[in-house]
């Protein structure tokens, strides 16, 4: 099983690129980096970074649908990274364990994660949010995972026809697609700190996540609340599951 690592990006995120792409091409066999609004790949970051890194220069400006638009195997483990994150050198093998732990499960595994209100009405005020930057004591159930923080296997990816309109909102259409084909989401315990955010200029979510949109709020309504999360903890359920698959 190969671990592949996919990642978006602008110009306006050079410098923190070139940063979060090394902290995370020496623990996967290939990163790809889907390069928004470029003409060609900046020397600057392709020479900074390693042998097992390789470019894409969309025609059109995918924004962060661009980690959704790269070619993967069926059976690859997928680590689906942000160009304003700062991975710590254990990353995809603590989330490539968790992912085999819960391979019963089907699930998908992630590190930020969020739990909306069951009477979610597109106030984002209305989300228990478990921040990737802050700890976490225990595995958790949640009804969407941050994109950044994800690995998944290659045949749990959503096409990119399902994710090209939801830019700006592709985590919650990630969650979408997890819901409707049966693939639990889980949120990594951590200590504080383990991972930390760079310093961007601009944010997605300044410009068009803050802003909910009827349509989306909709969308979010299909996966929102603790009637969409599972009984019990991810450890008992997989326990439960792995002896009635051996019995």
């Amino acid at each position: 099983m190969k671990r592949v690592g996919v990642m978006a990006s602008y110009p306006a995120r050079r410098d923190t690129l070139i940063h979060a792409a090394a902290s995370v091409a020496a623990q996967v066999d290939r990163l790809t980096i889907v390069l928004n609004q470029y003409d060609e790949v900046p020397s600057q970051v392709s020479q900074a970074l390693p042998d097992n890194v390789r470019f894409v220069l969309p025609k059109t400006d995918l924004k962060d649908v661009g980690k959704f638009s790269v070619s993967v195997g069926a059976d690859d483990l997928v680590f689906l990274c942000d160009d304003d994150i700062l991975y710590p050198d254990d990353y995809c093998s603590h989330l490539a364990g968790a992912w085999e732990r819960y391979k019963e499960l089907r699930a998908v595994i992630g590190v930020h994660g969020i739990i909306y209100s069951d009477f979610f009405d597109g106030d984002p005020r209305s989300r228990l949010v478990h921040l990737f930057t802050g700890a976490l004591e225990a595995d958790t159930f949640v009804n969407q995972l941050g994109t950044g923080t994800v690995v998944c296997a290659g045949y749990q990816m959503p096409p990119l026809k399902w994710m090209r309109s939801s830019a700006g909102f592709v985590d919650l259409r990630f969650a979408v697609h997890a819901e409707r084909n049966g693939y639990p989401r889980i949120c990594l315990n951590r200590g504080a700190e383990w991972m930390r955010q760079l310093e961007t200029k601009t944010s997605l979510f300044e410009t068009v996540t803050a802003q909910w949109p009827p349509n989306v709020t909709a969308e979010a309504q299909e996966i929102a609340g603790f009637r969409f999360l599972p009984l019990g903890a991810p450890e008992e359920l997989a326990c439960r599951r792995g002896s009635e698959t051996q019995t």
